[in-house]
């Protein structure tokens, strides 16, 4: 949340303020990192669902998940110090558009792979996802974890395709791409992991579920 809002103050303060770098700097680092701090969570919570409901053959141990939490998290720093780089133009300008592609590409990468594998494990494990005795809300839950994903996906291309084209393209300077590619993908993803949360999933939505197979 700290990281949208210090996101959308940048936004703003692009057209009302004379500190246009520092401004594109808050932009982008903030609203990167409150988008790419979600995909960390989409990741917890579908390995907290593989961990109860995926057979042995599929299920990622606890250091594999620590490896994609810490590529994740390394993706976020390489990104912003690629964008902090960025705005001062002069020798560096390549160099820091050239570590913010690295990092924005090396988390699609990662998330696509993510959501190769956990669709992977949900198909085979199908039965023991939507089991007949919980309720729609709690079996819709793995759908809405994987939406979120797919939506994530789609606002990794947009950054990506941002870094590409430059601060001086349409995708920056054109606010109504940035709304809907990267502000609403990330506001649906937090609507959708509110209304999904796993703490209400299980307490609204299990019936009789034993404790040693809950989500967590």
């Amino acid at each position: 949340m700290a990281g949208e809002i210090v996101g959308y103050v940048g936004r703003i303060m692009i057209s009302k303020s004379s500190q246009k770098n520092t401004a594109i700097v808050m932009d982008s680092v903030g609203l990167n990192a409150g988008a790419s701090l979600m995909i960390t969570g989409l990741y917890i919570v579908a390995a907290g669902v593989l961990k109860q409901r995926a057979t042995n053959n599929v299920r990622a141990s606890p250091s594999l998940l620590n490896v994609v939490l810490a590529v994740n998290i390394a993706c976020i720093a390489l990104y912003s110090a690629g964008v902090s780089i960025e705005p001062n133009a002069g020798s560096d300008y390549q160099t820091g558009r050239d570590l913010a592609i690295a990092g924005t590409a090396t988390q699609l990468a990662l998330l696509i792979a993510f959501l190769a594998y956990w669709l992977f494990s949900w198909r085979t494990n199908c039965g023991d996802f939507c089991s007949a005795r919980q309720t729609l809300y709690h079996n819709g839950f793995p759908a809405a974890v994987t939406l979120c994903m797919i939506i994530m996906v789609v606002r990794c291309c947009y950054r990506l395709a941002l870094e590409a084209e430059g601060r001086n393209g349409k995708l920056f300077t054109h606010p109504i791409y940035v709304g809907l590619l990267d502000s609403l993908m990330a506001a649906i993803t937090a609507l959708l992991m509110t209304v999904f949360h796993p703490g209400l999933v299980e307490r609204l939505g299990v019936q009789g579920m034993r404790p040693e197979a809950s989500y967590y």
